[in-house]
């Protein structure tokens, strides 16, 4: 894969991410990038693996108030256990990311990217996870909360 299809590639992720934040958890997200974690929170990272020839890691960092935030706003109701509200945010994270691919795939009828299933890292900030280049780094913010989405080489 060239830069050229990993920013295209995170260009379809990218508005999958938007639409589905709307659609699913209903609120707009918007690019910041001159955001930065407070490291003393506490934090969910999901990781998937994107796999084709070479794998890319697609990660999505939130504060754990940000996750409880987006799991209650899919189920429309309060939770407490750390467990459920971690399912929710990876099932918000693999439902952006299969679509994001999908309609790449759709595309570029050559490129066939497979999605791993999702990895959950909790209190560990994305940065940490990754041993190789970041090809692209995006902030985001909503009124649940900060997503931080990264696009890097396979740690393999």
């Amino acid at each position: 894969m060239k830069n050229e299809m990993y920013e295209d590639l995170l260009d379809y992720i990218d508005e999958s991410f938007v639409e589905v934040a709307e659609k699913l958890i209903g609120t707009t997200v918007t690019k910041n990038n001159s955001l930065e974690f407070d490291s003393e929170k506490d934090f969910v990272s999901v990781l998937v693996e994107l796999q084709r020839s070479n794998s890319l890691v697609l990660l999505m960092t939130v504060e754990m108030a940000t996750a409880k935030n987006i799991a209650e706003a899919m189920n429309l109701e309060s939770f407490e256990s750390e467990l459920e509200i971690i399912d929710y945010v990876s099932e918000f994270f693999n439902t952006f990311c299969g679509k994001g691919t999908s309609d790449y795939n759709k595309e570029n009828a050559f490129c066939n990217i497979h999605v791993s299933p999702p990895k959950v890292i909790a209190n560990q900030l994305a940065e940490e996870l990754i041993r190789n280049e970041m090809l692209r780094s995006n902030f985001y913010t909503s009124r649940l909360g900060a997503i931080r989405l990264i696009l890097s080489q396979s740690r393999k």
